[in-house]
This record gives structure tokens, sequence and C-alpha cells, in this order.
């Protein structure tokens, strides 16, 4: 809308394209109210596109001087796009078509959002101010500030804000236009014969934008109603025809119209408010004690020739109504919180049961297993510890791997990890039932066993081997003194001699000084040759 701010009669005024390049709007006293400010000397095309945009262009050439697409006023349609240099100005209301208050436009941190330029002050309501623009899905670090409508109802903006039409998909003539409400909507419609519909809206409830009933007014909204504009008590609307001019007050102001508002807790004074006055109210007496009067339904403050003494500035006193004792639901705490008390100690009282029961039937298997088959069940986590993560080898044989261990009692002991791992718990401790039934001093003795899981361990004492070589290093006659007396004296002792030695060099601490099987072999039979 051309000049919307001074409409020109529609009768007798022209709008015409002059020889130099300038379209001009005349009145019907051929006076120019607005003109398209472009000159060219080149033959020109004024020509009206399927889009609806409206384009001054040279016929020779691309150029386009003009187009209405970059003059909006509250709406675009789809394909009009809206960048930095534009923007949406609402209409004062439905019936007067000149500026309003409202703006829809890319502000200086790239976001697009609706904003309130009223007569004294100016604020951003769309998004919401309070929150930062990532918590709203916005970017504003793409600087090109550009937002568009498509045909198929879809809205997108450089700061990522997007949304679809309720009618997504299908090509029809759609609008996007600032109300004079500060709302944002978009209409849709099949063709012209049908009514306007709304497919789109940026925010339910029109009392969020600002200022939308003028200073010293309420808004409500209900979807049934609609939105309805009070003013507060001792006031009245100042323009019947328009809210936006708020209300004034039904007396006359004292201390250069300075208004004194009670709150709850204290005294504050504005010029200008816009809010519910809360029910507790101050005492007059109060007021009166701080040289304040009351007009109307108003408190306002004398003047007096100290600027400092023109606030009434009286903390309140809270008080409180306490409210009679309800004896019913007092018992009923007190025995919620009893029976809360006797379950919580019945419950640890249990658990502490049953801690000492697992315990005392731990130890009770133990004695049980040591009385029946003469050994100690160790656990499978008591072994590992023992040889730190059965890390130190000590010999290897068909039947598992032996490995060097220290018991808790400070014993050590020689632990061998089975291979055949297969049998059943009942099975392994019948052959070790067995292996503790045999007793001959110069058996490896057995101390206990683990049959946990998938794991079966045997444990001996693993003080054999220290005891035959210090017998062999401290004494000459140490062959005698570890072969069995009942064998007697027939034996070859460069065998036995041979044996041992094969024996102890088996289990040296170094796995990589052992000897191989192959070698061991190599060992008996040249000697046994001999």
């Amino acid at each position: 809308m051309a000049n919307r701010d001074q409409p020109v009669n529609g009768k007798r005024s022209k709008l015409t394209l002059l020889n130099t390049g300038n379209i001009v709007l005349l009145d019907v006293s051929l006076n120019n109210v607005w003109s398209s400010n472009t000159a060219s000397l080149e033959p020109l095309d004024l020509h009206l596109k399927n889009d609806g945009n409206l384009v001054l262009r040279e016929l020779q050439g691309t150029k386009n001087l003009w187009q209405s697409f970059d003059s909006p006023t509250d709406t675009l349609v789809p394909g009009q796009p809206l960048t930095r240099y534009t923007k949406l100005v609402a209409s004062r209301s439905e019936i007067n078509h000149s500026s309003g208050f409202y703006q829809f436009f890319f502000n200086d941190e790239n976001i697009l959002g609706l904003h309130y330029n009223g007569r004294d002050v100016s604020s951003s309501y769309w998004p919401k101010p309070w929150l930062l623009s990532w918590d709203v899905g916005r970017s504003n670090f793409n600087s090109s500030r550009i937002a568009v409508l498509d045909s198929f109802g879809e809205f997108y903006s450089s700061d990522n804000f997007t949304f679809t039409t309720s009618d997504y998909g299908s090509v029809m003539q759609r609008i996007i236009k600032l109300d004079s409400d500060g709302v944002v909507r978009v209409y849709s419609r099949i063709n012209s014969s049908m009514n306007w519909y709304v497919s789109w809206l940026a925010f339910s409830g029109t009392c969020t934008a600002h200022g939308v009933c003028g200073a010293n007014s309420t808004c409500s909204y209900s979807p049934k109603l609609g939105r309805k504009c009070s003013c507060i008590p001792g006031y009245r609307m100042k323009n019947p025809n328009d809210w936006s001019y708020g209300c004034e007050p039904m007396f006359d102001f004292t201390c250069n119209k300075i208004l004194v508002l009670i709150y709850a807790y204290k005294i504050v004074i504005v010029k200008h408010f816009n809010s519910h006055i809360g029910k507790d109210m101050a005492s007059i007496d109060v007021l009166q004690k701080h040289n304040c009067k009351m007009e109307g339904n108003t408190f306002s403050l004398k003047q007096t020739s100290n600027p400092s003494n023109n606030v009434c500035s009286e903390k309140l006193q809270r008080v409180y109504v306490k409210e009679g004792e309800n004896h019913f639901v007092k018992f009923f705490l007190r025995f919620a919180t009893a029976i809360g008390a006797f379950q919580t100690v019945s419950i640890f009282i249990i658990w502490c049961s049953l801690f000492r029961t697992k315990q005392k039937t731990y130890a009770d298997q133990q004695g049980y297993h040591l009385a029946d088959i003469g050994f100690r069940k160790f656990s499978y986590l008591e072994l590992k510890k023992a040889t730190k993560g059965f890390s130190q080898e000590i010999g290897r044989g068909g039947g598992g791997v032996v490995y060097k261990g220290l018991l808790s009692d400070e014993r050590h002991a020689a632990i061998k990890r089975l291979y055949n791992a297969q049998q059943g718990e009942g099975e392994f401790l019948a052959e070790v039932g067995i292996i503790g039934r045999l007793n001959h001093m110069n058996l490896i003795e057995m101390w206990g066993y683990c049959a946990e899981g998938k794991y079966r361990l045997l444990i001996s004492d693993g003080r054999l081997v220290t005891w035959v070589r210090e017998k062999r290093r401290s004494s000459i006659s140490w062959l005698e003194e570890i072969v069995d007396p009942n064998i007697g004296v027939n034996y070859d002792k460069s065998k036995i001699e041979i044996l041992a030695k094969v024996a102890l060099d088996c289990v040296v601490d170094e796995r990589d000084s052992r000897p191989t099987m192959s070698r061991v072999v190599e060992m008996l039979q040249y000697n046994g040759n001999d």
C-alpha cells in the first residue's frame, strides 16, 4: 500500500509512469504524494507478474529498476522475501490501515521476531525475550537475513526458524500477514470465491503482544470470548475507539502526576503501570504518616520542597492468620511416621539376621567339607589373589598348570589349575577324597581344593622342592636322605640322582630355564642306556 499514512482519494488519483522512468502517484489536486524515485532513458515496462510482484524494468536487458516486493506493508505473498532491508508493519486497526505499533523484522542479532514500538516504550515479545536464541531453536550466526514462504506452505528463515501451514503440500492462494493485534498469521484459500482461513499463527492468545490494551489497563483472553481489555479501578478508557491509547484517571493528579502503587510488601512510585493492584492494601494511616493522601482509588503524594521526601517507602508488616489445627491430620501424620520407623527397624533387623545366617552357613559348609574329605575348600577369588592373577607359573603337565602362590596365612603353596574342568563337583570331590586318604611322608601334602563353577584347582604344599634343594646343597649324602628308607639300599644311585636333577630342573622359577620335554626324554634315555 503506497503512502498508507496519508492515503489518497481513489476516484480521481492517478498512478503514472513518466518518460523519465519514474513512477508517481498524484492525488486529485495533481500533487505528487508518492514516487518510486527511479530514472532511466531506456524503454521501460511496468509489468505485474503472476506471483503478484509489480516490476519496473528495461525492455532491453534484465535490469529491474523497481519492484513492489521491496516495499511490503503488513503482508507477504509466496515467493516474496523478507530481508534485512524490509519489514512488515501492522495496521493500527482492522479499519485503519495506517502504520501501527507492531513490526516483524530481523533484529541486529540476525533473529526474526515481533517487536512493539509504542508511543512511550518499545520492546520485543516474540520469540520470548528472556530465552536465548538457541533455546527457541534459532541461530544468529547466519547474517544473510532472509525469510520466505513458498507456494506449498513452508516458511524458512535464515535464523533456522521454519514452519509449515496446516494445509501444507497443496498449491493455493496464501498470504502471511502481521495483523493489528500483533500476531503473525498465514491465511489460505483455494480460490477467490472462497473465504480466507488461518492455516498458521505465531502464538495463540493475543494478550502476549505488548501494549495491546495500552497503559493503565489489564488484558484477558479466552478462546470463546477472545481478547478483553479493561481499565484498572479509578481509570477509564482514553479513546473509546482505540485501546492503544490506554486508560486515563478519573481524578486530578497531585505531585506532578506521580502515582503511588501499593503492593503487599512495600510502596513504590511509578509513572506508568499495566498490572493489577494487590488486594492486600496498606492502611491509610501509614500513608498519611508519610504525607500521602487518597484520591479516587489511587494514593498520591503531596509535593514538598525536598525531592527526597517525595517517596512513600514505609515497609509494611506481614500479617499471618494461624489456621486451626486439624487433630485428625495431626494424628494420621504421627501414626504414619511411627509405622515408617517400625518398618525401617524391621528391615534392618531382618537384613542383619540374613547376613549372619549367610556367614554361619558358609562356615558350616567349610567345616563339613573339612570333616568329610579332610581338605579345606578355597574360593576362586582367594586363589586368584594368592597367585597374583595366576601369573607365576612353576610347572605344566598333562593334567594342568601349576602356579606358585602365597596363602592368606603366609604359607607357600603350589596351586594346580586342572585342564579337565567338565566333571561335576561330586565326582571331583570323590577323587580329592581318595587323595586325602593317602598318607605318605614323601608324597606332597594336599592342603585343599577349589570347585567353583567351571574351575577345578588343587592346593598342595609348595615347600618340597625347597627342602630337596637345601638337602642337595648342604649334605653329601643328600640322596640317601630324600629316598624312602623302605626301599633300602637296593637301587641305582646314579639313576636316582638323574631323576632328582631332572625333577629340580623342571620346577625352576625361570620358565625359560626349564628343559623342554624332548630334552627331558633325551636325558633319561641317555642315562638309562648307561
